[in-house]
């Protein structure tokens, strides 16, 4: 993930204070297969298999 999009939209002009934290955490092979951030040839052994039958 290389990219963080926050968009606000509104309908009345006023001031809106809009504060945000951003952490950057190692993701687990089965996040990554989760979210779909990895393929099945990047991942160890069955780990895509298992998290895509719900195993995992």
């Amino acid at each position: 993930l290389t990219e963080l999009r926050i968009k606000l939209k509104a309908t009345v002009s006023k001031v809106i204070n809009v504060r945000f934290t951003v952490r950057k955490c190692a993701l687990t092979n089965i996040l990554r297969a989760r979210w779909g951030l990895a393929s099945k040839d990047e991942l160890p052994g069955d780990v895509w298999d298992k998290v895509m039958a719900g195993v995992l």
